[in-house]
């Protein structure tokens, strides 16, 4: 998360290493964040998991599958 927040903010040197896809990935996990951030402070809890929205964004964006297009993205995953 912390990640996220860092390289979102306007102006970041390092915003240029990431496609313009991770970019927008991440504005939508931080938008994501603080919705769910204020809206589970009312319920009393605080927890919000990037893993499941990494993963959620992931399945999304490669029609819902579970199968990974080349062995070198697989081996980062792993």
């Amino acid at each position: 998360m912390r990640l996220v927040k860092t390289i979102t903010e306007v102006g970041n040197m390092y915003a240029h290493f990431f496609e313009a896809a991770e970019l927008r990935g991440m504005l939508t996990i931080k938008e994501l964040s603080q919705h769910a951030s204020e809206a589970l402070v009312k319920q009393g809890d605080n927890s919000f998991c990037v893993k499941k929205q990494l993963a959620a964004m992931w399945h999304s964006n490669n029609g819902e599958s579970i199968l990974i297009p080349h062995a070198h993205e697989a081996d980062l995953l792993r």
